[in-house]
C-alpha cells in the first residue's frame, strides 16, 4: 500500500497549492531543519491585489527552526499556527508532523524523513526537479515520485480561493485533490 508523503517549509499564510498538496498525502512533513530562504515565502505572501505582505525577520543565515521574526516571535511556531488554522478551515485530515534533523541536506534530508514514516511515494511540485530534487537518488531509495499538478484556476492565495469559492467550495476542491476523478467546482461568488 502506498504511503504518500509531502514535505514543505512552514510558509507564512501559505497559498492554496500548499494545501492542495497537503490534501493529496497521508503525511505532510513541515521542514524546519532546512535553510531559511531569503525572499522566499516563509515570512511573506502575495495578496490577490498583487501586493506583498511581508513580516521582517532577524538577520543571519540559519535554519528555519532557529529563525525569529524581527519582533522576537519564533517564525516556525507562528507560521505553523497559521497553517493549522487554515488546514482546519479547509477540512484537511492529513497528519502534519515536523521534520527530524539528521544533519543531511536536500534530497538526502527528504529521503531520511520520508523513510522515518515508512513513506514510499513522495509528492512534490513539478519545479522540484529543477530546483533541488535528485530523482534518481529518490527512486534508488525505493521512493516513487508523484508530481502535484494544481489546476491553474486554483493557483491563487488561500484567502482568494476562500473568497471566490467559499469554505465548502474550497473543501470540495481539496477532496478532488485526493482522488483521480476530478469534479468541476464552480465559484461561489463572482469576484471583480
Amino acid at each position: 500500500m502506498a504511503v504518500k508523503i509531502a514535505c514543505h517549509q512552514p510558509n507564512f499564510c501559505p497559498w492554496f497549492p500548499f494545501f492542495y498538496k497537503m490534501a493529496m498525502v497521508d503525511i505532510f512533513v513541515i521542514l524546519e531543519n532546512v535553510q531559511f530562504e531569503k525572499n522566499g515565502f516563509q515570512n511573506r505572501y502575495k495578496a490577490g491585489n498583487g501586493k506583498w505582505v511581508t513580516i521582517p525577520v532577524s538577520h543571519g543565515k540559519e535554519l528555519i527552526h532557529h529563525k525569529n521574526y524581527a519582533d522576537g516571535r519564533h517564525l516556525a511556531t507562528l507560521n505553523k499556527m497559521w497553517i493549522s488554522v487554515l488546514k482546519e478551515t479547509l477540512g484537511i485530515k492529513t497528519v502534519v508532523i515536523e521534520d527530524m534533523n539528521f544533519g543531511l541536506k536536500s534530497t538526502d534530508h527528504l529521503i531520511r524523513n520520508i523513510q522515518m514514516y515508512n513513506g514510499n511515494v513522495y509528492v512534490t511540485n513539478p519545479d522540484a526537479k529543477i530546483k533541488y530534487l535528485d530523482e534518481d537518488k529518490m527512486i534508488a531509495s525505493g521512493i516513487d515520485i508523484e508530481y502535484c499538478n494544481v489546476p491553474k484556476e486554483y493557483q491563487k492565495h488561500t484567502f482568494d480561493i476562500l473568497a471566490e469559492y467559499g469554505i465548502e467550495g474550497a473543501r470540495k476542491i481539496l477532496s478532488n485533490a485526493r482522488s483521480t476523478k476530478r469534479e468541476v467546482i464552480e465559484p461561489a461568488l463572482s469576484v471583480s
